[in-house]
């Protein structure tokens, strides 16, 4: 077939020898790194208060003491995992030295289900263990066999991002109550929780709230300046001089402040920039180089969150999104009804409204996807609101509508 006129032919092996040498001889970097969240920096700016009172309770098992359960929360992107990530490998690093019976585990469990994170844990100490069928009890009857010998931390971070899934529809607090109960056994056990909610604490049991009995710490968010101190760091060490203007990095970390994005957003984005400055064979991020990225960067973070849904969640959200769209609210009978109608497209079966709000609903409010409501009372009854941030609202029902169709197609294959 001829090529349209003015277009360029790419083949496919050009394109990835582009991709290639882009990632060997790099026109920006020094260390991309640096700008991923796994980096552990040697020194972590603006937290040494929080670093020290962390440290004053978790080193006490080298002085043969249980340390206090922990509560750590604060906004996205403010330090506290890259906290506890430098804490716990020192840590381990030294029991190691020592050679005292010590462990600290970080334990991510974002996205997961009860029974998920608990096989996380189990993997750590069975990790050929194969976990089909097994139930909780059996998860942590094989815990509890590996907890006999010295002090053990276990650090859940994004504890508020765990998901809800029957028959665990309290997951926070089952976690949080059964491991807080270990020292009653005996176990040198102590746990620290890590979110960006402080509110879900008001869901523990009277029960859950008396065994964990934790400590308190807040991580504040950075401000504008902190902000730009650190990204021009991450730069010094990532990306080559004359790749980039102090005051260029100033400029977006105050609008990442006055935009209420955080650190983690500012490296991703100068890390898409500086691909795309390779891409493109320039030697400097400017300015509207960073406004490029950062839409790149959070159509991306949307695009894969959507893309993991199952079927049943992925009809449910765009669902809403569609009522949205029509300037209509998301109210859940008009949901529910879009919803029985596009399902039956994927051959699967539907769900009940109760098992969509009460169940799907709790997964993507945990993942950011949508908030919800409750509206009216009396006779006509109260109805459930769905509601997907405006700013987000055209590039949801986009990506969901394209993911739909070519799930349909597959189907049909």
């Amino acid at each position: 077939m001829a090529k349209p006129i003015g277009q360029k032919s790419v083949t496919i092996a050009t394109t990835i020898d582009k991709f290639i040498k882009t990632g060997q001889t790099s026109t920006v970097f020094k260390n991309t790194t640096v700008f991923s969240n796994d980096y552990i920096p040697k020194h972590l700016f603006f937290r040494e208060e929080e670093i020290q009172f962390i440290l004053s309770n978790l080193t006490k098992p080298f002085q043969q003491i249980t340390p206090q359960n922990m509560f750590i929360y604060g906004p996205p992107g403010t330090g506290k995992t890259a906290s506890y990530r430098m804490i716990c490998s020192g840590l381990n690093e030294k029991a190691k030295e020592t050679g005292q019976q010590i462990k600290y585990h970080l334990i991510n469990v974002k996205y997961k289900t009860l029974s998920q994170a608990m096989g996380d844990i189990v993997k750590i100490y069975a990790p050929l263990k194969p976990l089909k069928g097994l139930g909780f009890d059996d998860y942590k009857n094989i815990i509890e066999s590996n907890l006999k010998n010295g002090y053990i931390g276990f650090i859940f971070d994004d504890l508020d991002k765990i998901i809800s899934k029957y028959p665990y529809t309290q997951p926070i607090d089952i976690l949080v109550n059964t491991f807080s109960r270990l020292s009653e056994h005996g176990y040198k056990v102590f746990i620290c929780a890590l979110v960006n909610d402080r509110t879900i604490e008001k869901n523990f049991k009277i029960s859950t709230r008396s065994a964990y009995a934790p400590q308190y710490l807040n991580f504040r968010a950075y401000n504008a300046s902190e902000l730009s101190a650190i990204l021009k760091d991450r730069c010094m060490r990532g990306l080559k001089e004359e790749a980039y203007e102090e005051q260029t990095i100033d400029d977006f970390g105050t609008f990442l402040y006055s935009t209420s994005r955080d650190l983690r957003t500012g490296q991703d984005v100068i890390l898409e920039a500086g691909y795309q400055a390779n891409m493109e064979n320039k030697t400097k991020i400017v300015y509207t180089d960073l406004e490029k990225s950062l839409k790149k960067v959070e159509q991306d973070t949307l695009i894969e969150s959507i893309v993991k849904l199952d079927e049943t969640m992925l009809i449910f959200f765009y669902a809403i999104a569609h009522i949205q769209k029509e300037n209509k609210e998301a109210e859940s009978k008009a949901v529910y009804d879009f919803y029985c109608k596009e399902i039956t497209k994927l051959n699967i079966e539907k769900c009940s409204t109760r098992h969509l709000s009460r169940n799907l609903r709790p997964q993507l409010e945990v993942m950011g996807l949508i908030s919800s409501y409750r509206k009216g009372r009396g006779k006509k009854g109260v109805s459930q609101i769905f509601y997907i941030d405006e700013d987000d609202l055209d590039d949801t029902y986009d990506i969901c509508k394209r993911e739909v169709q070519q799930r349909i197609k597959n189907n049909k294959k």
